[in-house]
């Protein structure tokens, strides 16, 4: 139940982050999805989100058309502070382990964990696999949930989150950057207007 949770979880973080991106390039989802499938296939390969920030960059400038030096200055900010990825699956993991030891969060606990969970995803920024998830410790800590007992188990299953907790860190730092790069939409319709009117 756990790996399922925490896989739809990613899946609905990251179609919500795709949906953003079509709105944001004025493009539909297949069209965005097509241009961005390379940083997204690495992504899912090779696991790490910072392999994937030159093919990010080129599909955001020369793909999707967005200004080259904000998006160039922004994507590597995006990815190391925007790890929704890590986020949502040190949310989930708590919720995993308070049920497990049947120990209920309460409001404040609950408020805990979304602050907790923040702080350490944004500590991991350049881990990932197996060294993330010692970083769970920063979470269950305040809470007084033990996480030596369920580790072995969490490091047992990770091989099938990570793709996915990778692919959402690609996929929402890629929208992250689409909204505070200008696009260069202006600038193509300058050089087509202008072609016509040579060729007039």
């Amino acid at each position: 139940n756990f790996l399922l949770v925490a896989i739809l979880t990613f899946s609905l973080i990251f179609v919500i982050s795709i949906l953003l991106l079509s709105i944001r390039s004025k493009q539909t989802v297949k069209e965005v999805l097509f241009k961005i499938k390379e940083p997204l296939f690495l992504a899912f390969t090779t696991q790490s989100s910072f392999a994937c920030l030159p093919s990010s960059i080129d599909s955001l400038t020369n793909g999707l058309r967005f200004e080259g030096k904000s998006t160039n200055l922004v994507l590597p900010l995006a990815i190391t502070l925007c790890r929704f990825g890590p986020i949502a699956y040190f949310a989930v993991a708590t919720i995993f382990v308070s049920s497990l030891y049947q120990s209920s969060l309460g409001i404040g606990d609950i408020i805990i964990l979304i602050f907790a969970s923040i702080f350490a995803g944004m500590a991991t920024s350049g881990q990932s696999g197996v060294l993330t998830l010692t970083m769970l410790s920063i979470v269950l800590s305040p809470l007084g949930l033990p996480l030596d007992a369920v580790l072995v188990l969490l490091i047992a299953i990770d091989p099938l989150i990570n793709p996915f907790r990778t692919l959402t860190i690609v996929g929402t730092s890629i929208t992250v950057t689409s909204f505070i790069s200008e696009q260069k939409i202006g600038e193509d319709r300058l050089f087509d207007s202008q072609n016509k009117a040579s060729l007039s």
